[in-house]
């Protein structure tokens, strides 16, 4: 309570990802660990992916939903 900070609510960022690939276009989620994967199942929708990330990648850039 009345603290400052910043909050990003658009823009491309880097996400830690899954073990799973993410395709160009693909939508990509957040799990309850805070990781990007394209399994919408028990994730919550963050973005879009700007780049295809393999699944032996560690991340994923992703294009905020806002």
């Amino acid at each position: 309570v009345g603290a400052t900070g910043a909050l990003a609510t658009g823009g491309v960022y880097e996400l830690e990802k899954t073990n799973s690939a993410i395709s160009l276009g693909a939508a990509v989620y957040l799990t309850s660990t805070l990781k990007a994967t394209a399994s919408s199942s028990s994730a919550t929708l963050c973005g879009h992916a700007v780049a295809a990330a393999a699944a032996d990648d560690a991340t994923v850039k992703v294009i905020l939903n806002v």
